[in-house]
């Protein structure tokens, strides 16, 4: 399948755009802002034709797309997805999502077993975008250095 392509590389291994799904119902996106504007590119249409290719069975997992790479942890029905430059460390995108998805669930716990397309963006979007500007500034995980630092540390 030729999707074309889905915009210009960033100079730095950033997380650029990051999801989460239930099923292939996206439930909130959000695209990094650089400089006070989101990076441009077609990562939505992309993550949707993408989004019923992915395995349906709980785990990890990377794909690699043009010059990116797709990450995915897949926990029950739902899809912790992230969109990264392809040089973008693999223990950096996972641990984002491991915070993304703690963070999510903690904050929506059963509601999200019923929301609607889109129904957490305006409250969760703020929050992945934190998230993203945040593994860009420090790309420390929990895995690496549970006791020196939080997840991620933002000033």
């Amino acid at each position: 399948m030729q999707l074309g392509k889905i915009g210009a590389p960033t100079t730095e291994r950033n997380i650029i755009y990051s999801v989460i799904a239930r099923g292939t119902v996206i439930l909130v996106e959000e695209t990094l802002n650089k400089s006070g504007r989101k990076i441009a590119g077609n990562f939505a249409t992309i993550t949707n034709k993408l989004l019923p290719r992915f395995p349906e069975t709980d785990g990890k997992a990377s794909f690699i797309y043009d010059q990116y790479m797709f990450h995915l942890i897949r926990k029950d029905r739902f899809k912790y997805l992230c969109m990264s430059d392809r040089d973008a460390k693999r223990r950096i995108t996972f641990a984002f999502l491991g915070e993304v998805m703690q963070t999510f669930v903690e904050r929506f716990g059963e509601n999200m077993a019923t929301a609607n397309a889109y129904g957490m963006n305006a409250d969760f979007a703020p929050t992945l975008q934190e998230l993203m500007v945040c593994s860009s500034r420090n790309p420390f995980s929990p895995a690496v250095l549970p006791v020196i630092t939080p997840f991620w540390i933002c000033e």
